[in-house]
Parts: structure tokens; C-alpha cells; sequence
């Protein structure tokens, strides 16, 4: 997968590092209340990633017919952070790999502060392109995609959830090998969100997990339990 193991995690001012995780969920739910947003929400990637996962994990939590209880309990007590984890690593990959398909434009160029602006993932990006390389860069560009081929490769990092609970990389890199050049998107969404789902949401009761939120890190493929 591209993006190498770049990780950076955005920490609220003065916000005490053991309360990050809370404070990415809080701001999630603040979000969720009004109606609308609650729509949004429901129809949005982050909307169908936690419905997705909460059926997969409800249906792997569910005692066998033929299953003795106490085989179920130690299932449960052994199991459960494990299974939870791979649901949820695996549907956000699933998820992933379908938002790089992305239309891309760009704007007209700034000659005074040397920069276009793209748009990506449905979110704007900063890219700033010295005045001598302007023009060759906005004449080649209508031509890619993100799934561009050789000798064009691009890089996405810090993946996070936007206002409307979509998908997008805070960093993205494209490389002209052709020219030896790279070029960096920075990312002009504001309210960006870690990817991090609050299991007491789910409504699944599990005694085991109550109490934690999970963070998931796309660009290393890792997920994160904390309290």
C-alpha cells in the first residue's frame, strides 16, 4: 500500500495526550446530533463502515446453537479484542481502496504566492508550484487520475474523515519520475477527524470491550484500543 509508515496524529491544544482519542469521539458525536448531520452521517463512508462492522461483529458474537455456555464465555473473554480488530481493520482497508478513485482538478494559478490549489477526495489542496514549472504542470495534469500509471506515482498520508465523514489523505505526494520531481498536496480541510469508532456505539453488548476506542491507522495498517 503506498504511504510507508508517514504517521502523523494531529493533538488538540492543550489537550492532555491520554484524552485524544476521547476527544476525536466527542467531536464525532457533537456532529451526529443535529438531524441533518445524523443523515449525512447514516449515508456517509464512516456511516456504512460502522454499520458494516457492527453486523459483522454481531454475527461473530452470537452463541452457536449447538455451543455450550461456558465455551461461548471463554470464546467471548479470549476472542473478542482480537476479532473486533481484524472486523475492523479489514472493513476501513475495504473502504480505503475504494476512495482512491477520485476526480482531481486544479485552479487557476496565484503567480504572486506561486501556488495552485487541486481538488481531491472531495476536499482542496495546496500545492505550490514555482512560476517557471507552472504551466507544464497544469497542462499535464487534467490528464491523470489516482490510479495514474508509470513514470507518475502518488503517495497518501495521514488519512482522516472530513466534515461530511468521507475518507481523505491530509498529505498526498506525487512523484514525476519522467522529471525527477515531486510535487506535495497539503490539505485545506478543517475539521478533519482521526478514524475512530467508540464501541459503547455500536449497541453490542460485550463486557470485554465497553470502555474503549478504537483507532485505526491506515497508512500502517495498525489499529489502536484505548480507554
Amino acid at each position: 500500500m503506498e504511504g510507508g509508515t508517514y504517521n502523523h496524529f494531529y493533538t488538540p491544544p492543550r489537550l492532555p495526550p491520554e484524552n485524544v482519542a476521547r476527544w476525536y469521539v466527542r467531536e464525532l458525536e457533537n456532529a451526529k446530533r443535529s438531524r441533518t448531520a445524523e443523515d449525512t452521517y447514516k449515508e456517509s463512508r464512516t456511516g456504512r463502515i460502522e454499520q458494516d462492522i457492527k453486523s459483522s461483529f454481531e454475527k461473530w458474537s452470537q452463541r452457536g446453537e449447538y455451543e455450550k455456555k461456558e465455551i461461548y464465555d471463554e470464546r467471548s473473554r479470549t476472542q473478542s479484542e482480537e476479532i473486533f480488530t481484524n472486523i475492523f481493520s479489514k472493513t476501513i482497508k475495504e473502504r480505503f481502496d475504494g476512495s482512491q478513485h477520485s476526480h482531481i482538478g486544479l485552479s487557476k494559478y496565484d503567480p504572486d504566492s506561486e501556488f495552485f490549489t487541486a481538488s481531491l477526495f472531495r476536499s482542496s489542496y495546496r500545492i505550490n508550484i514555482p512560476i517557471e514549472q507552472a504551466e507544464r504542470f497544469k497542462e499535464w495534469f487534467p490528464q491523470l487520475n489516482t490510479q495514474s500509471a508509470s513514470p507518475y506515482q502518488w503517495s497518501f498520508y495521514d488519512w482522516h474523515f472530513n466534515k461530511d465523514y468521507e475518507l481523505f489523505p491530509k498529505l498526498i505526494v506525487l512523484t514525476d519520475k519522467q522529471n525527477n520531481a515531486k510535487y506535495e498536496f497539503q490539505s485545506l480541510e478543517s475539521g478533519a477527524q482521526k478514524i475512530a469508532y467508540f464501541f459503547d456505539n455500536f449497541g453490542i453488548a460485550n463486557p470485554y470491550l465497553k470502555g474503549y476506542v478504537f483507532i485505526c491507522n491506515i497508512n500502517v495498517e495498525t489499529v489502536q484500543k484505548t480507554k
